[in-house]
């Protein structure tokens, strides 16, 4: 039996889309948990502040905080396509250069997720990391790069913990425009179909 190729380019957007589909959906729960957490922690900011016993560092968590939250639901509204668009022409186009005009959307998000990914793995540089046995002193003088140096204002941990949140966001970003990437791709093909 012969496997067609569109039948692959299906089975593959059926799965990526699912597992997108329920990523987003987690993507959505932690950012409200996120949310609430930073709504808690200003009240708590609020509070020791009145009684004059400040805690600084609940200043610091709560940005940190609204930080992950905005980056990771920034990733899911990749896949929902719930970005700001002008959609004039969309709207006004042919079901056959609307095809068009989602693939080439699609593409340009893609490239641009697949881009965060490359520069952050430049930034953090794992493979050099590596090569130099996880030594700090001796990955600074080979790339002068301070990313592991840093330290939080008053949390008092390395700064590179909370930017972990840039290359979770840049993949989990890649991962949902390469799902809206098949959709469109499959949506091209079905409309090159029903043209001919």
């Amino acid at each position: 039996m012969k496997i067609k190729p569109t039948q692959v380019l299906t089975a593959c957007q059926s799965a990526l889309g699912k597992s997108a589909d329920k990523l987003m959906h987690w993507q959505r729960n932690l950012v409200g948990a996120l949310v609430a957490f930073t709504v808690l922690l200003i009240l708590l900011n609020v509070v020791t502040r009145a009684l004059n016993v400040a805690l600084f560092w609940v200043d610091e968590l709560a940005i940190y905080s609204m930080i992950w939250a905005f980056m990771l639901g920034a990733a899911a509204t990749v896949r929902g396509r719930e970005g700001i668009a002008i959609s004039l022409a969309h709207d006004y186009a042919s079901p056959r250069a609307r095809a068009w005009l989602g693939l080439t959307s699609d593409s340009f998000v893609l490239l641009f997720s697949l881009s965060l990914v490359a520069f952050n793995w430049l930034w953090f540089d794992p493979l050099l990391l590596y090569s130099v046995d996880f030594e700090i002193p001796a990955f600074i003088k080979a790339s002068f790069n301070f990313i592991y140096r840093e330290q939080t204002s008053t949390l008092g941990i390395a700064k590179w913990w909370v930017w972990l949140i840039m290359p979770l966001m840049a993949g989990l970003m890649s991962l949902h425009a390469l799902a809206n990437w098949l959709d469109s791709l499959v949506s091209h093909r079905e409309q090159r179909l029903v043209r001919n």
